[in-house]
């Protein structure tokens, strides 16, 4: 049995689904997993939880790291315990996927599976590893050179003293300078495209795994029952768009605005929005606010129902909602935003420039004007992001970096 101990920022939510997913489908292979993160246990039954954070800690350290400007650089209490947890459990390898949530000193921790010299992976839900500090980048390739003189400014490492772009990027360098057991994932070609590009990263050998879905739960279903059941008319064109905020704010990067717009322009078509949103939001009369959809079971089925899924976020490593609302059998349309585009099957999906409205309800209109096979969509979706794919994908990145490390002991 071997043993993997990964570190991230929730229990649940898509990368703690995703951690139970890789668990559920490898545990059979001969791997124990074991989850360091904050927060309540998931309802992952193959992993083994371990919090590692006090309530309000990590708020107590965003406050503090956004006076140094070094997001990844305090937590001493958490970052213990997880250190703790490493010395204890003596994992054959470490898995760190999004620790984005001021959870642990990621430098502290390079440095102990330096020292140590345990097999790690290292997963790019975001791009805060290979840019030193900023969650998403954006239209900005400083990163590539070293940052400094941010154009994003507060918004790069949250620091009220300075720009602190360079040090976080300087800062990084080092924990990965001399990592020798170590792979990088990244969850689409697009992030993968550009950590390899990032003089942070580029030494570390690199993979693309797909995120994974729940094709027994994302699949195709009968799309005038669900539309009887959730009392939606037949004849209806139904938009679905799903996202984690729904806001009609400039600053939002869900693009929540635009949705808004796209509906303003078409009164004869139905949206509906899954996400949360603000009490007060107002909305055009086409527009079905959902709330948050907790249920996966009730998500699943608005995605079924739809004929097309509208998404509007500025930059994303992946998009569940593309793979989710594929393995649904409905088709896709939104903006360029790097990884949906590159993960898409492009067949199924459409993209046009970010924020261009009225191209995006011209490809709209395309697509809802079209007859779709929406079996072979969903065939052809869960063989590219069924669960189980991605689990192969981790599986067989562990097994490597499990074999280098024999080969180095032998």
């Amino acid at each position: 049995m071997k043993k993997i101990v990964h570190i991230n920022c929730a229990t649940s939510g898509s990368t703690g689904k995703i951690i139970g997913d890789i668990a559920f489908h490898t545990a059979p292979m001969g791997y124990e997993h074991v989850l360091c993160a904050p927060g309540k246990p998931g309802t992952q039954a193959a992993v083994r939880y371990i919090c590692t954070s006090l309530p309000y800690e990590q708020g107590l350290y965003r406050r503090l790291c956004n006076v140094t400007g070094f997001q990844y650089g305090f937590a001493p209490i958490s970052t213990a315990k997880i250190l703790g947890v490493l010395k204890k459990e003596k994992p054959d390898l470490v898995h760190i996927h999004c620790v984005n949530g001021f959870m642990v000193n990621v430098y502290k921790l390079f440095a102990f599976i330096k020292k140590h010299k345990l097999p790690v992976v290292i997963t790019n839900h975001a791009e805060f590893f290979y840019t030193g500090s900023c969650p998403h980048a954006y239209d900005c390739n400083r990163w590539k050179e070293g940052c400094g003189s941010c154009p994003q400014g507060f918004a790069a490492t949250h620091c009220k003293l300075g720009d602190k772009s360079a040090a976080a990027h300087e800062k990084m360098r080092e924990a990965f300078a001399g990592l020798e057991q170590a792979a990088m994932v990244s969850v689409s070609p697009w992030v993968g495209s550009r950590a390899a590009a990032s003089p942070i990263t580029a030494h570390i050998p690199q993979q693309v795994v797909l995120n994974g879905v729940n094709t027994q739960l994302f699949c195709l279903r009968d799309k005038y029952a669900l539309r009887k059941e959730l009392g939606i008319e037949e004849a209806d064109k139904v938009i679905f768009h799903p996202t984690a905020y729904f806001s009609d704010s400039e600053q939002d990067s869900k693009g929540g605005r635009f949705l808004l717009k796209l509906a303003q322009m078409l009164p004869n078509y139905r949206f509906i929005v899954a996400g949360t949103h603000h009490a007060e939001l107002k909305v055009p009369e086409n527009v079905q606010l959902l709330g948050r959809v907790a249920d996966q079971k009730l998500l699943a089925k608005y995605y079924a129902l739809a004929d097309v899924t509208v998404v509007t976020g500025k930059r994303e490593t992946f998009n569940m909602p593309v793979a989710e609302s594929l393995c649904s059998g409905t088709p896709v349309v939104g903006f360029l935003a790097g990884g949906p585009e590159s993960i898409a099957i492009e067949d199924y999906c459409n993209f046009c420039e970010y924020g261009n409205v009225q191209h995006l309800r011209d490809v709209l209109l395309h697509t809802l004007d079209q007859t779709w096979d929406t079996a072979d969509i969903a065939q052809q979706a869960a063989l590219r992001y069924d669960a189980a794919v991605m689990a192969c994908g981790y599986e067989k990145v562990y097994k490597r970096l499990l074999h280098e490390k024999e080969v180095r002991h032998a």
